[in-house]
């Protein structure tokens, strides 16, 4: 199933009161959940849905990676000095990180690395 197809029913899943989610609901957003990475806790019925906006927020983080064309594209968080050179996300180009890996630059620091 693709990302907008699982949004969609997500979107229809948040809203339906929490007292009317079926089993299915919750067994679609465990397997939507499960595919993303995002795992659920807490019981409460509302649980559910903030388990909901969880697993929507990583399907748009997830879709906005797979739109980047950048080959190189820094851990979330990472602004260090590299010698002179400020290295964060505003100022990571392909042709800078390149630069960087052939002097020394760690490769931890990347999620996506070339």
């Amino acid at each position: 199933m693709e990302n907008e197809e699982i949004k969609k029913r997500i979107r229809e899943i948040i809203n339906t009161p929490a007292s009317m989610l079926s089993n299915s609901d919750k067994d679609f957003l465990l397997k939507a959940g499960l595919q993303v990475g995002v795992l659920k806790n807490g019981t409460c019925k509302r649980c559910w849905h903030d388990y909901a906006m969880q697993v929507w927020k990583a399907l748009d983080v997830e879709q906005q990676e797979e739109q980047d064309t950048r080959a190189y594209v820094l851990r979330d968080g990472v602004d260090v000095f590299f010698g002179n050179i400020r290295v964060n996300a505003a100022t990571l180009t392909d042709e800078l990180a390149r630069y960087l890996l052939d002097h020394g630059f760690n490769r931890k620091y990347f999620k996506k690395c070339g």
